[in-house]
C-alpha cells in the first residue's frame, strides 16, 4: 500500500511537469472533471485522478512502446484496434503518431465511452471511431463499475460498485482486411478476447500489446503467451515494478 501512495505522489509529480496546466491537478481533491492539457499537444478530459495516473502512464512514460514503433510500422489506412480504450489516451495518442491510421476504439463502461467522445472531439481527430462495447465470445456481459469508474470489468463482477448488461461483440467482426496493431487492457477479459478471433482473422494481426492481470485470471500472462505462441507470435514480456502481478505482453508476427 505504501509502495502504491509513493508512485501515486511520483506520479502526479511527473504529470504535473508534463502539462501546460498543472493546478487543475488540484479538482481532483474537489472530486471535480479535470481537463489535462499537454504539452505535447495531446488533451483530455478526465473524472477521477486515477484517470490521470493511466493517462500518465500511457503518454509520458509509453508504458505501451508506442513511440519505438517506425512510421512504416502502421501502413496509412490500416486498421488499429484499441480495445479497452478507457476515456480515449491511449487511442488520442496513437493517433497523434499515425495520423494516417484508421483507429478504432472500443469501451464498455458508458462513464468512459462518454468521456472517450469527448475526447475524440477535444482533440479534434479525424480517425478514431468509437463503440460502446465489449469484446469477446459472448453476446451480452455482466459488467462490474466501480466508483472510480476506472477499471470497469467483465471478470471481478463480484467487486462493489454499479453492474450493467452490455452488449458483446467478437473482435474478428471489426477485421476485414490487414491489421497492423491491436492494444488490449480489460481488466482479466483478455484471453476471451483473443479467443473472440478466428484463426484465419489472427493471420490479419501484425501486432498485439496486451496488459495482463494475474490478480484476476491466474496465470493470465503464462495462458495469453500459449495462445500467442501458437499462432507464431514472437513475444515479449515486461512486469509491473509496482504491480507485479500485472504487466505487458509486445507480440509481433513471426
Amino acid at each position: 500500500m505504501i509502495k502504491k501512495i509513493i508512485y501515486s505522489l511520483k506520479s502526479f509529480i511527473i504529470l504535473a511537469s508534463a502539462l501546460k496546466n498543472p493546478l487543475v491537478l488540484v479538482g481532483y481533491l474537489f472530486n471535480r472533471p479535470v481537463r489535462l492539457d499537454f504539452k505535447l499537444g495531446i488533451s483530455l478530459m478526465t473524472s477521477h485522478w486515477l484517470e490521470a495516473i493511466v493517462a500518465k502512464e500511457t503518454i509520458i512514460d509509453d508504458d505501451y512502446r508506442l513511440r519505438l514503433l517506425q512510421p512504416t510500422d502502421i501502413q496509412p489506412g490500416r486498421l488499429i484496434l484499441d480495445v479497452g480504450a478507457g476515456v480515449g489516451d491511449w487511442a488520442v495518442f496513437a493517433a497523434s503518431k499515425f495520423p494516417g491510421a484508421k483507429i478504432v476504439a472500443i469501451e464498455p463502461n458508458p462513464d468512459q465511452y462518454r468521456l472517450l467522445q469527448l475526447n475524440i472531439k477535444l482533440n479534434q481527430v479525424k480517425n478514431i471511431i468509437a463503440y460502446n462495447l465489449a469484446v469477446g465470445t459472448k453476446k451480452n456481459y455482466y459488467l462490474s463499475v466501480p466508483s472510480s469508474s476506472v477499471h470497469a470489468s467483465t471478470m471481478k463482477i463480484d467487486k462493489p460498485g454499479k453492474r450493467m448488461t452490455v452488449a458483446g461483440r467478437r473482435l474478428d467482426s471489426f477485421i476485414a482486411g490487414p491489421v497492423d496493431l491491436v492494444k488490449i487492457d480489460c481488466e482479466g477479459a483478455e484471453i476471451d478476447i483473443l479467443k473472440s478471433i478466428s484463426a484465419e482473422k489472427m493471420k490479419l494481426i501484425g501486432r498485439f500489446l496486451i496488459e495482463y492481470h494475474n490478480q484476476i485470471i491466474a496465470d493470465e500472462d503464462k495462458k495469453i503467451l500459449i495462445l500467442l505462441k501458437k499462432y507464431r507470435y514472437r513475444t515479449k514480456q515486461i512486469k509491473n515494478p509496482i504491480v507485479p502481478q500485472t504487466g505487458y505482453i509486445f507480440a509481433n508476427l513471426s
